[in-house]
């Protein structure tokens, strides 16, 4: 299985679940998350990824969408760029392009 497959399995919803509920706040500003803002699941290294939920949840960290873009060293018109082609596929899959 794939990475990107991986990203769309039962294991890595019920990893990214478990670390919303465990972390709460992003790890690196402290911003609280809730339900429906843009928070995602990173992987501080990718040595568990598929080997087990516990081990991954060890491995993964709760970071709001700002953190996450800096932490892979985004620049903020590389972040327009990936908010404009996230609109462009969810337009897509939606069946208006």
């Amino acid at each position: 299985m794939s990475y990107y497959e991986y990203l769309k399995s039962d294991d890595w919803a019920w990893v990214k679940h478990e670390c919303r509920k465990r972390d709460r706040v992003c790890q690196k500003c402290g911003k609280a998350y809730q339900p429906g803002m843009k928070f995602d699941v990173h992987h501080k290294h990718y040595r568990y990824v598929g080997q087990g939920d516990l081990f991954e949840l060890e491995s993964v960290e709760l970071l709001c969408r700002d953190c996450h873009r800096r932490t892979h060293g985004l620049t903020a018109g590389m972040a327009l760029i990936e908010a404009n082609l996230e609109k462009w596929f969810a337009d897509w899959d939606a069946g208006a392009r």
